[in-house]
Parts: structure tokens; C-alpha cells; sequence
């Protein structure tokens, strides 16, 4: 259950991230700009902030060419977070929207459950829930007047940014919010078993939300304040993270044991299967090093590039070539190299389905 937004807003700190993403690629603004039909003046303002927003399909194209890869929106957004320290990461448009709408996660069992039992307790229908999340109460009416926002055309599930009225330089987000009730049915009744962290977050806020209205006809901002820190700390509880979150928790565990506690069950299965990958690649390294270390740098090339491409590749079944002669392995292999220099000119062609 993924969301979609069609424009990504453009600030300094971003066009400067894009000029570095391009540079560590080694290609050319000029080549960029020719790839998209762009003068070359046009991707100079997007590298230095002057221009304010880009459609996000134009710019994915963009950051897939720089880095001939599938992924380059994601491998654009992953290196922006991995360089930007907390208060940054908190005023980035790009990264709150990466971290909250365009990352898929697993919906624990014990989160729907939890929803369920909440919304009995409070008598909070689907359709009543939806309702209220929709009103975005928590942007008042002075706010939206000051800053000329409409609810009813304003984007929705995408953190947008805006200026401290007495500022030009501090900069914070906002969100609109819209969420279907079968949306949430969806969810808590486990028709679908992935979402984005926004979803899961808004849910639990307004059920949180009703539960005060139920004791107070009006919700002070101390008390709203409140009710986001006890969703925070309860989707952590349920391991559900932000990327932020889940660094500082992972970074506070202080051994083994702790950290089972902090990660989910789909954290641990990775964490597993990765340390069964090292073990695997570590006896080899035992026998022959400087193989092991020529065959891995073209793994970490390729996973740079385009690392579901090459996940998909090296996760095929070969079971059935596990058994044969190794100069039966030999061929196999030389196909497949022979294989990759055919499709070398439509990939070329290709690169504009991306």
C-alpha cells in the first residue's frame, strides 16, 4: 500500500545533494541535460536550489540515468539521510517524505491487533476514524491562512515545506493527510500485510486523539504534543521506526541480547541471513583471498548500481547446475558474460522505461 505525489520541492541543501549525487557518478551536467531535453542553465538552478520544484517522475528519470540504475531515487534519498545529522534529516522535505511515504514496511500483527482493540474501546469506527483523519485538525486555521493553504486542493501524504513566518531560515514541514476507511480496514483486518510508516503513524495518533476527546472537548496543543510522543514510543514499542529511530535504538543496544529486543521479526531474519551470506563469503575469502576480494568488488559495483537488479540476479536458482562438471560451470558462465554484451546495446534504449 504505497502512496504516490507527483512534485518534489527544491531547496539549496537538496540542489547541492543532487550536484554531489551526480559528481559521485562522474557524469556530466551536460550529459544529464541532454538526457532530459534540458538546457544546461536549467540543471545548473536545480544543482544550486533556484528552482523551486521538479515533477517527481522527471526527476526520478534524472537521478535513474546518473546512476544507470532502477533505483536512483532510492539510492539518492539513502545517501542524503546517511549524511545529514538529526536536525537536518527533521527540516529535510525529501527525507521526511522518503522516510514516511515512499518506504514500504511490514505491518506487525500486534499493531493490528492493538488498533482493533483501541477503536472498540473508544467506539471509533473505520469510517468515523477516517473522517476525523481527513479533518487535519492539527493545522489550524491561523496556520493555513498564513500560509495560503486550501485543504480542500492541497496535496495530500506528502510533507511540504514552509518558512517560520519572522524567517527565511527556519525551515519545517507539514502534511495534509487523507486515508480511506477500507484503507484502514485493510490494514487493521490484515488484507494487506505492508504500508507506509505515514499510515500506520496517523492511525494510531487519532485513535490516540479520540481516547482524549473522550475526557476533553478540545485538545490543547501540551496535550496534542503529548499524543505524539506516546505514539512515537508506542510504535517503537512494536518495532515500527523511523529510520532515525531505529539507528538511535539499534546504536543504544548494548549487546547481542538487547538488540533481539529492539528489532523486529523481519529485522532478525535479515539480520541472520546476512551473517549466513558473511560466513559464506568468509570461507571462501579462507581459501582464496584475492579471488574473494576481485569477485566482491564487482558485487558491491553492481549493488551500487542497480541493487535490486542485482539482488534478483545472484538470488537465481541454480540448484540444477550445482551438480554438474565444473567445465559444464565454465561454459555456463561464459554464456551468461557472452549474454551480457548482446543485451549491452538495449540497454541503452531500455534505460528510458525506467
Amino acid at each position: 500500500m504505497a502512496l504516490s505525489r507527483s512534485k518534489l520541492h527544491i531547496d539549496k541543501e537538496f540542489g547541492l545533494q543532487l550536484k554531489d549525487f551526480r559528481n559521485q557518478y562522474q557524469i556530466k551536467a551536460k550529459d544529464v541535460a541532454a538526457y532530459m531535453e534540458k538546457s544546461a542553465a536549467y540543471i545548473s538552478k536545480l544543482e544550486k536550489g533556484e528552482i523551486r520544484q521538479i515533477d517527481k517522475d522527471e526527476f526520478v528519470k534524472m537521478v535513474n540515468y546518473i546512476s544507470f540504475s532502477k533505483n536512483g531515487y532510492q539510492l539518492f534519498c539513502e545517501r542524503i539521510i546517511g549524511t545529514m545529522n538529526p536536525d537536518a534529516l527533521e527540516r529535510s522535505t525529501i527525507a521526511n517524505n522518503f522516510d514516511w511515504v515512499d518506504r514500504i514496511l511490514p505491518i506487525p500483527e500486534e499493531y493490528s491487533y492493538y488498533i482493533k482493540k483501541k477503536a472498540k474501546e473508544n467506539s471509533v469506527s473505520f469510517d468515523k476514524l477516517a473522517d476525523y483523519i481527513n479533518k487535519n485538525d492539527d493545522l489550524d486555521i491561523e496556520f493555513l491562512q498564513e500560509h495560503k493553504i486550501d485543504l480542500a486542493s492541497a496535496e495530500k501524504n506528502v510533507w511540504m515545506p514552509y518558512y517560520e513566518a519572522d524567517s527565511n531560515a527556519i525551515r519545517r514541514n507539514y502534511i495534509v493527510a487523507k486515508i480511506s476507511a477500507k484503507e484502514i480496514e485493510d490494514i487493521v483486518e490484515r488484507r494487506v500485510t505492508k504500508t507506509t510508516y505515514l499510515y500506520l503513524y496517523i492511525i494510531l495518533y487519532h485513535i490516540y486523539k479520540f481516547q482524549e476527546l473522550n475526557k476533553h472537548l478540545i485538545l490543547e496543543e501540551s496535550t496534542r504534543t503529548n499524543i505524539k510522543r506516546k505514539t512515537n514510543n508506542k510504535l517503537n514499542e512494536l518495532k515500527i521506526y523511523t529510520l532515525s529511530d531505529k539507528a538511535n535504538a539499534i546504536s543504544q543496544a548494548n549487546n547481542e541480547m538487547e538488540l533481539k529486543t529492539v528489532l523486529n521479526s523481519f529485522d532478525l531474519k535479515n539480520q541472520e541471513l546476512m551473517n549466513e551470506l558473511i560466513r559464506g563469503i568468509y570461507y571462501l575469502s579462507e581459501q582464496d583471498v584475492e579471488y574473494t576480494n576481485k569477485k566482491l568488488e564487482g558485487i558491491i559495483a553492481n549493488l551500487k548500481k542497480d541493487p535490486s537488479f542485482s539482488l534478483a540476479y545472484m538470488a537465481l536458482p541454480l540448484d540444477k547446475i550445482f551438480a554438474l562438471q565444473p567445465k559444464v560451470k565454465r561454459d555456463f558462465l561464459n554464456s551468461v558474460n557472452e549474454l551480457i554484451e548482446k543485451s549491452t546495446n538495449v540497454v541503452e534504449g531500455e534505460l528510458e522505461k525506467y
